[in-house]
């Protein structure tokens, strides 16, 4: 097939792209899911895209593209520009991100996405939001919304719509939502589709069945996570403090409010010292008259809600409906643990196992559901926990030149508990300082945790003679970007940037070309043993007979290639990738590890320098 009929808008096709496209068509005109495991440099989003849209378009179908990052937002949007553009065709896009973002009525950073939706509907209702009203003109669309809905036939950002609302004074939400009504491709973040009551409201808002969607998501290695997130609910002590404060003028409800926050304390008080959790039985934790009790939450929670923007009393309300949901596949934890400004702090969770829940209805009524990442490997590890029976699984291999990339297993150092002595943060200091002093451009240093982080570093930053950054916790956005354009400017002089696997920069950040040289990974981003995870060992054990595999080391597998995947973005880059993990020369992690060239040696440094000066390599320590 020629791939123009696939509206596949670049000249020349990637190696194993024409196979992937021919695949994704496949996939939405049988209707069959597609679970692909496709390496940086496939071309992943116009692949999935092009195909997608071009049935699509024949079939009066829309495609929604899901993604968990902002910055795959703006990818998706300069492909559909291209595909427009190359076939001068019209495509309608609309690109969607958090209701509570889009709002220009008021600041709404300290709201909760689902305390903004109640807040903007009580607004409206009291007919106090300008933007709102300005979108009717004596009961018909006014001339201002309907030049805002027509200006979005040109592809644009969020923020770009964002813009235009504000100069017509309208609601940058519903602008896009009656946009959305035509909208062949609609990219969005992944709860848009996977929370039950936001894909039902914004499918019926905006005129669409989801049997008529196409459904791709992206980055699907997180999808196991946040489903599970998705359907996890939590209740601290310091929320019931704040629902105290909230209620001090209705007695009732502070003594509710005071039986649970007993409750909690004596499940505390009934663990053992040592012990910070504990499993928790659904029965130990009632309330009489729940539906009565809940009812009067929620009528408060949204009378504070109109003053404040957000109620932990309707938090709690939300909790006590969550905790009656079923067994099987939760478990329910009690934790003891530290605040933001670290006071003591209890926190009863009941936790999701079972990531299948949250896709079983788009499996099962979607036209059809495409799965891709860098990192989706292996497929049938994907297909069982996420419910994809029967599924089409494709592995795709790196297209770059292996000659390319060096990929070094420094088997002399680990980041085991039982090995974490001070010797041994100082081994890994300098392992980590040689080699950046050797490396003439910018490195990335990956740690399992910032603690482990800052002992390793008390020895690195005597040794190192670049100039370094930490990451710190909690960065907010525009901090995040603001360290990264730091770091990129040192791509000459080179600088190191010390960040945490699970973290900020530990996916989804580009630094191609001589932005980055080189990526160390200090061992394995293993989640710690506490009740969750056996858990979710189990409960995988129970249904998958995988239990150790599934729920404990091949995720921490798929971040540690996660983050080594920060180096290489393109064909043309040439650059370094460093293991300092023992566990990983051992014949039962080598299984979990994708094929690849890799040089187990206690001399990186020589190897590197050998690698940037072309010189040939040994495959081995001689």
């Amino acid at each position: 097939m020629d791939v123009k009929e696939l509206l596949f808008p670049f000249a020349e096709v990637r190696k194993s792209q024409n196979a992937f496209l021919l695949e994704v068509d496949k996939a939405v005109k049988k209707r069959v899911p597609l679970l692909v495991h496709a390496p940086t440099g496939m071309g992943k989003t116009v692949s999935t895209l092009a195909p997608s849209l071009a049935f699509a378009l024949k079939e009066k179908k829309t495609v929604f593209f899901l993604t968990s990052r902002h910055t795959q937002h703006r990818i998706a949007l300069e492909t559909l520009k291209i595909i427009k553009e190359t076939y001068e065709i019209p495509i309608f896009v609309i690109d969607l991100i958090a209701k509570k973002h889009l709002c220009l009525f008021t600041d709404t950073s300290k709201s909760t996405n689902s305390d903004f939706i109640e807040y903007c509907k009580l607004v409206r209702e009291r007919d106090e939001c300008d933007y709102y009203i300005n979108l009717k003109s004596k009961g018909a669309t006014s001339n201002a919304a309907i030049s805002a809905v027509k200006n979005l036939e040109h592809i644009q950002t969020v923020q770009e719509v964002m813009s235009n609302c504000k100069t017509h004074h309208v609601c940058p939400y519903e602008i896009l939502h009656l946009g959305a009504r035509k909208a062949n491709v609609i990219i969005c973040d992944y709860f848009h589709i996977l929370n039950p009551n936001i894909r039902d409201n914004l499918l019926k808002k905006i005129n669409k069945e989801l049997s008529d969607c196409i459904l791709i998501l992206d980055e699907a290695h997180n999808l196991p996570e946040r489903c599970r997130e998705l359907l996890t609910a939590s209740l601290s002590t310091i929320t019931l403090e704040r629902a105290l404060g909230e209620a001090k003028n209705v007695e009732k409800i502070q003594g509710i409010i005071e039986d649970l926050r007993r409750t909690l304390e004596r499940f505390a008080q009934e663990m053992e010292f040592q012990d910070r959790e504990s499993l928790v039985e659904k029965e130990d934790f009632k309330v009489d008259d729940l539906t009565a009790v809940v009812k009067m939450l929620h009528a408060l929670g949204e009378a504070i809600i109109v003053e404040k923007k957000r109620s932990s009393v309707k938090a709690v309300a939300e909790f006590l409906e969550s905790w009656q949901g079923p067994e099987d596949g939760y478990v329910r934890i009690l934790s003891k643990g530290f605040s933001k400004k670290g006071k003591p702090m209890l926190t009863l969770s009941y936790k999701c196992l079972d990531p299948s829940f949250a896709l079983k209805p788009l499996l099962e009524n979607a036209h059809t559901v495409i799965a891709m990442s860098g990192t989706l490997k292996p497929t049938e590890m994907y297909e069982e926990l996420l419910g994809f029976k029967k599924a089409t699984q494709r592995e795709y291999k790196n297209p770059f030149p292996s000659e390319n990339k060096l990929t070094l297993i420094v088997p002399e150092v680990t980041t085991k508990y039982t090995k974490r002595t001070n010797e041994m943060y100082e081994k890994i200091a300098m392992h980590c300082a040689n080699l950046v002093n050797e490396i003439k451009g910018n490195t990335l240093i990956f740690f399992p945790s910032y603690d482990f982080r800052d002992n390793v570093n008390h020895y690195f930053e005597k040794l190192c003679k670049k100039t370094t950054f930490l990451e710190q916790k909690k960065l907010t956005k525009e901090e995040k970007d603001n360290m990264l354009e730091k770091f990129k400017s040192y791509k000459d002089r080179g600088a190191v940037l010390l960040a945490i696997a699970k973290a900020n920069f530990g996916e989804s950040v580009d630094l191609p070309g001589d932005l980055l040289k080189a990526v160390i990974v200090v061992g394995l981003p293993l989640n710690p043993p506490d009740l969750e995870t056996k858990a979710l060992i189990q409960y995988y054990q129970d249904k998958f007979g995988r239990g150790m595999d599934y729920g404990y080391f091949l995720p921490a597998i798929i971040q540690l290639l996660q983050n080594a995947g920060r180096c290489i973005r393109s064909e043309t880059d040439k650059g370094v990738i460093v293991f300092l993990e023992e566990r990983l020369n051992s014949e039962f992690y080598q299984r979990l590890l994708p094929e690849d060239h890799y040089i187990v040696t206690n001399t990186p440094v020589e190897k590197v320098k050998a690698f940037f000066e072309a010189k040939s390599l040994k495959t081995s320590e001689g």
